[in-house]
């Protein structure tokens, strides 16, 4: 393997979490207490060695989405739901500055704009699938055909093509909770797994999906197919957006 593609925002936020812990004051009020700054750093940087040894590749690059993702493309294709609406409210660790700053200024990491980290990673796994792995513990990359390291279970496989798909559109059927995204109501993974299957091309799996759209969206059923595949899907080519009408 020539290049490991990181998700920096993973190891921001695990560092970042492993250095701090939670405690409670005499009248029973809960505060974050952080440990050195020293820690936090030493944790990325034994994650960033671990994902090299493990890899074996001779060089890396790391994506980070921007700390205020606001010019993110998907806030304007979502309008059933505010994209990551969700998320308003969500903790960030007490060193999550200085963690992405070292990233940034220490290890070169890319700050995406207007798209996510994700988006990137696809893009330079697609551009060079061979000598690429895209290490994370995200399961929506795994819509990304090429090689995938896990960061904590430390394990390594390839995703095929019409694998990369079938995941796709399995979690078109789901849709995506954490990201306030909706599929299809009373579909959950394994019932996916059973409609989506090994077997099929991407053209049977598009009509499966659609057909399921239409029986619970009705005449809304391709406005909304677009809307949830424009969210869910991760881009393999510069500015791409996934089109609902060309599988």
């Amino acid at each position: 393997m020539q290049r490991a593609l990181i998700d920096a925002d993973i190891l921001t936020y695990c560092a970042g979490f492993a250095s701090q812990t939670t405690i409670v004051d005499e009248a029973g009020q809960t505060h974050i207490q952080p440990y050195p700054i020293k820690m936090a750093l030493d944790t990325v940087k034994l994650m960033l060695t671990n994902i090299i040894n493990d890899t074996k590749c001779k060089t890396y690059k790391l994506f980070l989405t921007e700390t205020n993702d606001h010019t993110n493309f998907r806030h304007k294709i979502a309008v059933t739901k505010p994209y990551k609406g969700n998320r308003a409210k969500r903790t960030r660790p007490y060193h999550y500055a200085t963690i992405r700053n070292y990233l940034i200024n220490q290890h070169y990491a890319t700050v995406c704009i207007g798209e996510e980290a994700d988006d990137q990673l696809g893009i330079e796994q697609c551009a060079d699938r061979e000598h690429s792995i895209i290490c994370s513990i995200d399961k929506d990359l795994k819509m990304i055909p090429g090689w995938h390291y896990h960061i904590r279970k430390k394990t390594t496989n390839f995703i095929s093509e019409n694998e990369a798909w079938a995941n796709f559109y399995r979690q078109l059927l789901i849709g995506d909770s954490v990201d306030n995204i909706s599929g299809c109501p009373g579909i959950g993974p394994k019932k996916a797994e059973k409609l989506i299957t090994a077997d099929m091309n991407v053209q049977e799996m598009h009509h499966v999906v659609t057909t399921k759209y239409q029986e619970q969206y009705g005449t809304d059923a391709l406005n909304k197919l677009q809307e949830n595949g424009a969210l869910l899907w991760i881009r393999r080519q510069a500015n791409e957006i996934w089109s609902a009408t060309c599988p």
